[in-house]
């Protein structure tokens, strides 16, 4: 996956966890799984967006 597609992953996670907190869902524990989930996924992308401003490859 790269930077931009953990940017995205990210952002689509957040919007079910909010979906799941405030929306239809209301699943307290999926909510907060899902922004784990999320929080990893947005890690990853500016870890990735960090190697290529610095002119570095990420493995």
């Amino acid at each position: 996956m790269t930077g931009p597609e953990h940017y995205r992953e990210a952002e689509r996670l957040l919007r079910l966890a909010h979906h799941n907190s405030y929306g239809d869902g209301n699943d307290a524990a999926r909510a907060t799984a899902l922004a784990a989930e999320a929080q990893a996924h947005a890690t990853l992308a500016l870890a990735a967006a960090l190697a290529h401003a610095n002119g570095e490859v990420p493995a």
